[in-house]
């Protein structure tokens, strides 16, 4: 368990107060890079904070960190799959909408799946 406390976070569609992810994803994603080569290449993220009360789409940043730790390798894809939680809420559906629209936005096919959780849940699926 890691302790991960909340911190400002930009980019050029605004701020968000959210976990301090990006070292830990940066090594974690150094991590698969070095394990290109075993045969399967998957990897889950599952998004469930930080709680709405953080402020607007406060969960939005972990996809944009993501792309930014994990460059894509056509040749040795990695096969991403992102779970959202809370997919009743507005604010999660308005994520789960710019992480689709910033996907697009850098050529990257996806694939999206709403799951009939508790609260109600989306899957997002793409390769890097």
């Amino acid at each position: 368990m890691l302790l991960a406390p909340l911190e400002p976070w930009s980019d050029a569609t605004g701020t968000f107060s959210t976990y301090s992810q990006l070292e830990r994803i940066t090594s974690a994603a150094i991590a698969l890079r070095r394990k290109r080569q075993l045969p399967l290449r998957r990897v889950l993220v599952i998004v469930d904070g930080p709680p709405g009360i953080t402020g607007p789409q406060a969960r939005y940043p972990a996809l944009p960190a993501l792309l930014q730790a994990i460059p894509a390798d056509p040749a040795r894809p990695l096969q991403i799959t992102l779970l959202l939680d809370d997919m009743i809420r507005a604010d999660e559906q308005a994520t789960a909408a710019a992480w689709q629209a910033l996907l697009s936005a850098h050529g990257i096919p996806s694939s999206r799946r709403d799951l009939p959780f508790e609260k109600g849940a989306m899957e997002l699926r793409f390769a890097l």
